[in-house]
């Protein structure tokens, strides 16, 4: 399944080295918490962090499960909190503030998670 605002693992990195902010949504192609459950619902997710100017990536790091794409993207996977998908992270200047958000997958707690980013972004501004 293509997953829509897909990055690649080497973008993320150079996102990670100009510090720059944003929400990396990290993703398995074999996961159905990722394909079935959250992704009907980042659209609105993306929308409402769009609005308050903080980008979003989905990052996918697996196609089989067990087996990444990269020795990238398992770096990327283990320095933002290891497995458990989808993994839902804030990027501050470059620095990872948050990754322990994994399987929010229902609508209304990804809204209340974006809300809780856009207050974390705007604090930290």
């Amino acid at each position: 399944m293509p997953f829509n605002y897909a990055i690649g693992a080497n973008d993320v990195a150079e996102l990670i080295a100009q510090k720059q902010s944003f929400v990396l949504n990290i993703v398995a192609s074999w996961c159905p918490d990722c394909t079935e459950a959250q992704f009907p619902h980042t659209e609105t997710f993306r929308a409402l962090l769009n609005e308050a100017g903080i980008e979003f990536y989905n990052l996918v790091v697996q196609e089989v499960k067990g087996d990444f794409l990269s020795p990238l993207h398992e770096a990327l996977v283990e320095s933002a909190g290891g497995h458990g998908y989808p993994r839902t992270t804030l990027w501050i200047n470059g620095v990872l503030r948050e990754n322990d958000h994994i399987e929010v997958t229902e609508l209304d707690d990804l809204i209340a998670l974006g809300k809780h980013f856009v207050e974390v972004v705007n604090a930290a501004s």
